[in-house]
């Protein structure tokens, strides 16, 4: 813990912050962090691994934030490395350990005429980091039933292995109101 308070002191040290949450705290604390934000508990999230931080990748990231539809929006970069990447991608269905980052774009729906706005805002900051990924996402934080061109990105190698067991348990499909792989032939 005190590695780590000495590692985040030069970003303290910049002054300016908006908000600090770095820090232990416990896992109820960090899922509920964001409620806040939602007060209608109507939200459009999506989200996508990204390789790096680049400086185009904190252009656009700054560019989107400059665009936000809402100041409920959120638009969060998440630190992927730890006890996440100990486990071997192949061993887990959870893709995305290779990942150092993970984008979260959300925002709150609160008055439906303005829906369209939102989710027009959150799904361009995803396109627009497209170019510093490999396409995969956290489906925790993504639109319902994104494609299986999206479920071959996220799940690599894994996808067929997936199918097949999706064919074995479920060949009829039953639990396709998710994020779904299809079942294999």
């Amino acid at each position: 813990m005190r590695r780590g308070k000495k590692i985040l002191q030069p970003l303290r040290d910049l002054g300016g912050a908006l908000l600090d949450i770095s820090g232990v705290m416990p896992y109820v604390q960090m899922q509920s962090a964001f409620d806040g934000n939602y007060p209608t508990m109507r939200a459009y999230w999506k989200s996508l691994f990204l390789d790096n931080l680049s400086d185009g990748v904190i252009d656009q990231l700054v560019m989107q934030a400059e665009n936000m539809s809402s100041p409920q929006s959120i638009l969060a970069v998440l630190h992927m490395g730890g006890a996440i990447q100990i486990v071997r991608e192949e061993d887990s269905a959870f893709s995305g350990r290779y990942a150092p980052y993970l984008l979260n774009v959300g925002s709150e729906l609160g008055d439906p005429q303005d829906d369209q706005a939102h989710i027009a805002w959150t799904r361009n900051c995803i396109e627009m980091a497209q170019p510093f990924s490999q396409g995969a996402q956290y489906f925790n934080f993504a639109e319902h039933n994104e494609g299986q061109d999206t479920m071959r990105k996220t799940f690599g190698a894994k996808y067929q292995r997936l199918a097949a067991l999706k064919a074995k348990y479920d060949p009829t499909n039953l639990f396709r109101l998710n994020q779904n792989i299809t079942p294999a032939p």
